[in-house]
């Protein structure tokens, strides 16, 4: 599937195999994703977001 480049919350997590509860906790975090505001409606970039998530991941 072709995603937009700004995807709503469900898109999110559809694109990164996470849960849309998951995506809403961190978007409510101390240092949320990179994202805009349409009214109520949180639009991610596409791309920021799986820079964000890469910077979240844990080196072992």
């Amino acid at each position: 599937m072709d995603y937009p480049l700004y995807m709503n919350i469900n898109q999110a997590a559809e694109y990164s195999g996470i849960s849309a509860d998951r995506i809403r906790e961190l978007l409510h975090s101390a240092a949320p994703p990179p994202h805009i505001m349409s009214g109520r409606k949180y639009l991610i970039r596409r791309d920021a977001l799986a820079d964000y998530l890469e910077g979240l991941e844990v080196a072992r």
